[in-house]
């Protein structure tokens, strides 16, 4: 009896692995999973091997098919002024958005990551270093009104900025401090409450004076004067009327220059000499009428005389035309008698009154000399900053202007002041730290710092605030600074690798080595990384070159039925021949197998299964026997009826050995596909004696195939009663009749016994593959054949019923 040697089946397809490209594996043999792309696992789990149990009756695959994980990122890392980040891995494809931490935030655009693969399906990677937020601050407070212009151009959130009101404005002190606050979401910083608004410092109500009129305002500003009014029958120094609203030198209080002024009551001096006097001498002279002064006459500047004459001692006071003024004790003329009496005269002649004009404007805070000494009312002055300063042209003119009464003039604004020009903060450059100043002086350097894994030429690091020609303008010498990425150059080429396919990466890239076509090495020592040292300075290649060794075959495996491999390895084109054990052979065209190369030249096989042996049976004339394949169906490779060796099945008759029988193939073929076959070496098994008088034998080669790889073959069979002819024998159209065996006798007491039960009690008789039946159907599409002893060959058993049992098939 003969044996199939025990297979493992299918390796079977593993989980998110390729689907496997064997059927069966032998005792021994391996095989390697390739993961699904976007997966991966360990080598060492994926290669699974064919294992016999202890009875060596049962092959199976150790261990179960591989399982390959996905490819994932592991957490993206927490950002710079980021909330922490909330998960620890991310599928290929999955994205995760940072959040910027409270009073912190970003380009929505710079706060997704994306995990990604690489071209090979084998790490993934997010496609971002982790996001880093800005602080969220306010700008400028922006200038509040009637303040001096802000100092700042930025605040952090919680910081308190202080509004400096101008020189002669004033306001409650908690309304001149905002601070910058951010908003609850934390995303928007914003001063609160808005810019600052200064009031005007004014005097209040100058107050009553004593035996003065009513006062008729009740405020002042600053500079304006208000002249008391004596009642009637009062007066007063012209110099003691007017007072004037003047600042404190810090401009915040305004106060009157004089306390309210005092008028005293008007009174005549002495009356005179009596009778008899000279004057009553001189009047009575002068025919008794009275000597009077006539006008006064028009003054220069002045209003209109209001009086024709005067008498002596009568005064007259000049009034200045509006805009104009003059020294008080030249505005009065007096009605005066010479010494004799006869003649009145005024005692000065008529006023003279000058324009009223603004004295020097003054010099301002960092302007240019001031080039005029006085202004006329109505007359503007521009003062001009000094070069590097600037201030709001609306505060560098100044107006001559007149009181009410038109008799001061004043410039409108106090000396302007201009402050120093200066740069705003630098600009962030690309991939540079966040600045670190606000603002800076004509003159001063800023110099920017590459973020980390970034570089930059120094000279283009360094930016200066330069003044243009006029002086007006500040601006940084440069634009911002921008920091190119560092990066690795090409990797150095490997061992027995493809060339190099890049000439730079960026930090966290991966590179993949290739083996050169015949050449392999471990996955894991393909892949360099482009890695930046602590500083960020500097990036290189994780790895030295790799190096790829030279694929090989491994041992090939035992084959069926021959003897021991020899070899542990064979290098691609080198052949292994199989040797067939003793009583076992093949067609020597399959125990060669050869090393080969797969077309990507990273795997080498050899190029058939291992080889099989096939079974030779001999059976000698007149003896039968059983083709048996316990776990497998029967595969007949050849087949010989009578004689071509001396020396086997010895006899004395066996001078003829170039005897053999036509058609054996075809007759023995009827046992492939079944898993047991019972065979007769009998001339009559295969027609005409192919050589009378010589002792023939019948030789069988055949292999034991698994159920899977040869499909079971349908054996048709008939009875058919001693002295009938029917059933007729027939396969379909195109198929022809194969007869694989017919025994006429009897072999059981049911088959035919109806008609005569009585004389089927003889079982063992039989007569083995009667000639009349194969010369009546072999090869034909139907046939008919009468089961009665003169057509085949007698009588096996007289007195008992029989019939002829035939199985054949039909072939195409």
């Amino acid at each position: 009896m003969f044996l199939l040697k025990v297979k493992c089946g299918s390796p079977g397809d593993g989980t998110n692995t390729k689907y496997v490209l064997i059927t069966e594996g032998q005792p021994g043999e391996a095989y390697k999973y390739i993961c699904n792309h976007g997966f991966t696992a360990d080598p060492n789990d994926l290669t699974v091997v064919c294992e016999l149990n202890d009875e060596g009756t049962i092959a199976s695959w150790s261990p179960t098919p591989s399982s390959c994980s996905e490819v994932k990122c592991g957490s993206p890392g927490d950002g710079t002024n980021t909330e922490s980040v909330s998960i620890t891995e991310g599928q290929a494809g999955e994205a995760y958005n940072y959040t910027c931490s409270h009073g912190f935030t970003s380009d929505p655009n710079n706060l997704t990551v994306v995990c990604q693969l690489n071209d090979e399906g084998t790490i993934a990677s997010w496609s971002l270093t982790p996001s880093s937020c800005s602080e969220v601050k306010c700008g400028s407070p922006g200038d509040g009104t009637n303040t001096k212009y802000a100092l700042i151009t930025e605040g952090q959130p919680g910081e308190a900025y202080k509004y400096i009101c101008n020189h002669g404005f004033t306001a409650d002190p908690n309304d001149l401090t905002v601070v910058c606050e951010l908003n609850d979401e934390g995303t928007i910083a914003s001063w609160s409450p808005t810019p600052s608004s200064c009031s005007e410092v004014k005097c209040g109500s100058p107050g009553d004076g004593t035996n003065t009129e009513s006062v008729s305002i009740t405020e002042g500003q600053a500079g304006e004067a208000y002249n008391y009014t004596c009642s009637h029958g009062f007066t007063s120094d012209p110099n003691n009327l007017t007072v004037v609203c003047q600042l404190n030198d810090e401009g915040t209080i305004a106060s009157w220059s004089l306390t309210p002024s005092s008028c005293s009551e008007v009174t005549c001096g002495s009356p005179g000499d009596g009778t008899n006097t000279s004057l009553f001498q001189s009047l009575k002279d002068n025919l008794g009428k009275q000597v009077k002064c006539s006008s006064p006459g028009n003054g220069t500047n002045t209003e209109s005389i209001s009086i024709t004459e005067a008498s002596p001692r009568e005064a007259y006071n000049y009034t200045c035309s509006h805009g104009f003024t003059s020294d008080p004790n030249n505005l009065t003329v007096v009605c005066q008698l010479n010494a004799e009496g006869t003649i009145a005269s005024w005692s000065l002649t008529p006023s003279s009154c000058s324009e009223v004009k603004c004295g020097s404007p003054g010099n301002g805070t960092n302007t240019e000399s001031v080039l005029i000494t006085e202004g006329q009312p109505g007359e503007a002055y521009k003062y001009t900053c000094n070069h590097g300063f600037t201030s709001d042209p609306n505060n560098l003119t100044v107006v001559c202007q007149l009181n009410a009464e038109g008799t001061i003039a004043s410039w409108s604004l106090t000396p302007s002041s201009c402050s120093e020009v200066k740069c705003g903060s630098p600009r962030n450059g690309m991939n540079t730290e966040s600045i670190s100043i606000t603002e800076g002086n004509p003159g001063e350097a800023y110099n920017y710092t590459c973020s980390h894994g970034f570089t930059s030429d120094p000279n283009n690091l360094t930016v200066v605030c330069e003044l243009n020609d006029e002086g007006t303008i500040a601006s940084w010498s440069l634009t911002p600074s921008t920091c190119s990425e560092i990066k690795c150059g090409s990797p150095e080429y490997g061992t027995n690798t493809e060339s190099i396919s890049i000439t730079e990466a960026s930090p966290g890239e991966a590179y993949n080595y290739t083996c050169s076509h015949g050449f392999t090495s471990d996955p894991n020592n393909l892949t360099v990384v482009c890695e930046l040292n602590d500083e960020g300075t500097i990036a290189s290649w994780s790895l030295t070159p790799s190096s790829c060794s030279k694929v090989k075959c491994g041992s090939p495996e035992n084959g069926t039925n021959t003897e021991s491999v020899l070899i542990t390895e064979g290098s691609p084109g080198e052949a292994y021949n199989y040797t067939c054990n003793h009583g076992f052979t093949s067609d020597p065209n399959n125990l060669t197998v050869v090393c080969q190369l797969n077309a990507e030249g990273t795997i080498a096989s050899w190029s058939l299964t291992p080889s099989s042996c096939s079974v030779v049976v001999t059976i000698c004339e007149g003896s039968k026997t059983v083709l048996n394949c316990t776990n497998g169906r029967i595969n007949i490779g050849s087949a010989l009826y009578g004689r071509t060796e001396a020396d086997v099945c010895p006899h004395d008759k066996v001078s003829n050995t170039n005897c053999m029988a036509a058609g054996v193939f075809d007759t023995i073929s009827c046992c492939t596909g079944l898993s047991q076959c019972a065979v007769t070496a009998s001339s009559s098994l295969f027609g005409d004696d192919p050589c009378p008088g010589t002792y023939k034998y019948l030789q069988i080669t055949y292999t034991c195939e698994p159920e899977d790889d040869l499909p079971p073959q349908t054996l048709i069979s008939i009875d058919i009663c001693e002295g009938k002819d029917e059933p007729r024998i027939t396969c379909s159209a195109g198929q022809t009749i194969s007869i694989c065996s017919s025994i006429y006798g009897r072999s059981d007491t049911t088959t035919c016994a109806k008609t005569r039960p009585a004389t089927t009690s003889n079982v063992d008789c039989m007569s083995l593959n009667p000639l009349y039946v194969r010369t009546t159907c072999q090869g034909e599409q139907s046939c008919t054949v009468n089961a009665v002893n003169s057509v085949l060959g007698g009588d096996p058993c007289r007195g008992t019923y029989k019939y002829l049992h035939i199985d054949y098939r039909c072939v195409a």
